[in-house]
């Protein structure tokens, strides 16, 4: 949720309700980004927008599919190529009071294989600043997650490996926004 504070938690709040309604009859990411869009226009500030990102998860098949609403890039470490892709998805932020012209959302389809890794981050972990006004970044963040992924580490040392290299970036400076970082490990 774009803001601070008690509006944005509210807002927040509101939009978890939302979030439910929508997923009892879609099943399809965009259709649920679709109607989170059109119940949150003209009911939050004009002001403000949120960004969402909904991954399911077909555990038997192990394909991931992933629409996005304007959520931070999302990276894919392929074990068995030992590469790590950005998955390029792009989506509009959901609540804005215009209309977009064209497809507002996205989603992607891809397979998994054991030893793969999907990291999800919020815009904190990529907008976290240090002294010197520099930002940690996607490449950063690309790099380590091939590095450690690369030393065998799994989701959660994967997860706790990123939190303390963003905040080693950091260090003192003043950060205003949530970090957030989910990792999915294939077995």
């Amino acid at each position: 949720v774009s803001g601070k504070g008690m509006q944005a938690e509210t807002v927040a709040m509101r939009f978890n309700e939302m979030l439910w309604y929508e997923t009892q009859d879609k099943s399809k990411g965009t259709d649920i980004l679709a109607g989170l869009d059109k119940a949150l226009r003209g009911r939050i500030p004009s002001e403000m927008f949120m960004t969402c990102g909904i991954a399911e998860f077909d555990v038997k098949t192990k394909v991931m599919r992933f629409a996005t609403g304007a959520c931070p890039e999302v990276f894919h470490y392929v074990a068995k190529e030992n590469k790590v892709s950005a998955l390029g998805i792009t989506g509009f932020p959901l609540g804005m009071p215009f209309v977009f012209k064209g497809e507002a959302y996205q989603d992607i389809e891809v397979q998994l294989h054991p030893g793969d890794r999907v990291v999800f981050t919020s815009d904190g972990v990529e907008e976290a600043r240090n002294d010197v006004d520099a930002f940690y970044g996607n490449e950063r963040l690309q790099s380590l997650i091939g590095q450690c992924a690369e030393e065998g580490l799994n989701a959660d040392a994967l997860r706790d490996a990123i939190v303390e290299d963003v905040e080693a970036f950091v260090g003192d400076a003043q950060q205003t926004d949530d970090l957030t970082v989910v990792v999915v490990g294939v077995t």
